[in-house]
């Protein structure tokens, strides 16, 4: 994903505070009961979204209604995606480690990197059995590199150079770790989502979605400084969250941001509803264009640039 990345300056003095009204709003997706799980653009502009119920959309963005792309990943629920050489890459399933993509030219998907071959480099670098499954990946579609990451416990990002792809299959000892969390405490800063862009000087930027902070870290793989920003008030107040569920409303409960895509002069985030309805304190504060359903909503950011 080409996006240029502007402004990646100003985003370091960036908090909640600095948002207007108008530089964020949501939209709420046509569909009803849409367990909205990754989001993507192709190289047209066009968003995909996928859900945990296995299906790849793409948005109409005149009413937001969801148009099935052809292909259906039967019973696999969809973790992430990303756009690369034409194709739609996914990663699917907590625990089934595979990343495959569809070659929207053909009838049927195209597995990339082999399920076993994924098993023992996460088996090798990750021993701890609990969530070990690849929770989001990116592309660096420039320097053709995939990054991917384990979601938490203990959360980290692993890279692979996709130039040494051979016959579908990696060598565990050409994985490579990116430095941005090791050693760091392991409170829960887990990582949903990531994407990649690239700033004015060409140099790659890492965009992690933090779910349970609720915030966006911008990572520069070249100069391997770091920033976030959040949106956490945008999404909380005092005593509930967007969500409404009454076994846990207000913002401990846990986050519900799985999904990033990084646009010209918007971050998109989607958040997965859990069954659940919107809150009506929100319904009231944002009533304009979200509704008290079921409904998956995206928050959109504007970036600023300079």
């Amino acid at each position: 994903m080409q996006n240029v990345f502007y402004s990646f300056t100003i985003f370091f003095l960036i908090t909640f505070s600095g948002f207007a009204q108008n530089d964020f709003e949501f939209i709420q997706l046509n569909k009803e009961k849409y367990e909205l799980s990754a989001i993507c653009s192709d190289n047209h502009g066009n968003i995909i979204v996928a859900s945990d119920e296995g299906s790849i959309d793409y948005i109409d963005l005149k009413n937001y209604k969801l148009k099935p792309i052809d292909h259906k990943i039967i019973g696999k629920d969809i973790e992430a995606l990303d756009f690369f050489n034409g194709k739609i890459w996914y990663a699917i399933e907590e625990n089934y480690r595979k990343i495959e993509f569809l070659d929207l030219k053909s009838t049927s998907p195209y597995q990339p990197i082999s399920s076993t071959n994924l098993n023992g480099i996460i088996s090798s670098l990750i021993p701890n059995k609990d969530n070990s499954s690849i929770e989001a990946f990116a592309i660096d579609s420039i320097n053709s590199k995939l990054y991917f990451s384990k979601e938490y416990n203990k959360r980290a990002i692993y890279f692979y150079n996709l130039n040494n792809l051979r016959d579908q299959n990696w060598n565990s000892d050409e994985v490579r770790i990116l430095d941005i969390y090791r050693g760091k405490d392991e409170s829960p800063l887990d990582i949903s989502d990531m994407k990649i862009s690239y700033n004015d000087k060409g140099q790659p930027i890492l965009y992690i979605l933090e779910r349970y902070e609720r915030q966006i870290r911008m990572y520069n793989i070249t100069t391997q400084k770091t920033k976030t920003v959040s949106f956490k008030k945008i999404v909380c107040d005092t005593d509930s969250s967007l969500f409404y569920n009454k076994q846990c409303d207000s913002c401990t409960c846990y986050g519900k941001a799985e999904a990033l895509l990084v646009k010209k002069d918007e971050f998109w985030i989607g958040f997965d509803n859990g069954g659940y309805k919107i809150n009506e304190n929100f319904v009231k504060k944002y009533g304009y264009n979200i509704s008290h359903k079921t409904n998956p909503v995206i928050l959109k950011i504007k970036r600023y640039q300079p």
